[in-house]
């Protein structure tokens, strides 16, 4: 691994062309938006629609942002799926691409004891060439990997962290504690809301989807809140946030990411092209993101 998981870690959204294939010259433009602003690019998650990707799609994506980042930064890509031999084998396949830590959630279709959890992720840590981090997202899996049993996988030598999306303040404080105190294991939030929060009590880096258009705030909320200065930070929290609402708010996952894509649009630095299951907002619903994100762009602090 080149680089400790630490700071900005941008869950990619993946453009696509209108009949719904990788639109390469914009993810070489978006990974270049997001790592020429201090920001480590991560493909094929959740907010990157992954799972509706076709397989050789994904490898054209993965070389894109390769190429774009140019050894500049982290590159993590996602592996999750339904058949571990096919998490397996893009592990490796991702591995040879250049991506250098590799993340996956549970699989979903089946409700999961905890010893199947551990299993599972062992199972993969084992079988991979990269370093693994795992992934929790109970939103999408609808289960919650225990603390327990992340203290647990953390002895493994192959996985390298835990990126949590669960939205809970006793468990973030709980595995913050934990990951300072354990040498080579990493806690990321995926809770953009709670960046500043989990980065003063020592959280490792966060995973904020709305940094694909504004990595820039993002970079700097992580500087001033590990050094320090944290009355910038509250303020770019408070910035942020309101840039997330333009697109969140009332919605769907589902909604929300062709919302963020329309953002993206309008800043020139992809289509807002999805596939399906995700569809395109009404007309009236994208003028009114575009209405929003001027107003709040106009009030970025300087």
């Amino acid at each position: 691994m080149r680089s400790e998981p630490r700071g900005v870690v941008v869950p990619m959204v993946s453009p696509f062309t209108r009949s719904g294939k990788i639109d390469t010259e914009s993810v070489m433009r978006l990974v270049d938006h997001i790592v020429s602003n201090g920001c480590h690019p991560f493909v094929l998650g959740t907010t990157g629609e992954a799972l509706s990707i076709p397989a050789q799609e994904r490898i054209v994506l993965l070389r894109a942002a390769v190429s774009a980042n140019q050894s500049r930064k982290t590159v993590y890509a996602g592996i999750a799926g339904m058949c571990l031999e096919e998490s397996i084998e893009a592990g490796k396949r991702f591995a040879g691409e250049g991506a250098e830590i590799l993340v996956a959630n549970l699989p979903s279709y089946y409700p999961l004891p905890a010893e199947y959890m551990f299993r599972y992720f062992t199972e993969l840590a084992d079988n991979l060439p990269k370093p693994l981090m795992i992934y929790n997202i109970k939103s999408t899996t609808h289960m919650s990997i225990p603390v327990e049993l992340v203290m647990q996988l953390s002895r493994h030598e192959n996985i390298v962290g835990l990126k949590d999306s669960e939205r809970d303040v006793d468990r973030l404080d709980t595995l913050v504690a934990f990951a300072k105190e354990t040498p080579g294991f990493y806690y990321q939030l995926g809770w953009a809301a709670r960046s500043v929060y989990a980065l003063r009590a020592g959280a490792d880096g966060i995973v904020p989807s709305t940094a694909n258009a504004f990595p820039q705030l993002y970079n700097e909320l992580y500087e001033s809140s590990i050094g320090g200065d944290i009355e910038r930070a509250e303020i770019l929290q408070a910035v942020t946030n309101d840039f997330s609402t333009i697109y969140q708010k009332n919605k769907l996952l589902s909604q929300a990411l062709p919302g963020l894509k329309i953002m993206l649009e309008h800043m020139g630095l992809c289509h807002a092209h999805c596939v399906a299951p995700c569809y395109p907002l009404g007309q009236e619903e994208g003028e009114r993101i575009v209405r929003d994100l001027r107003e709040a762009m106009e009030r970025i602090p300087q």
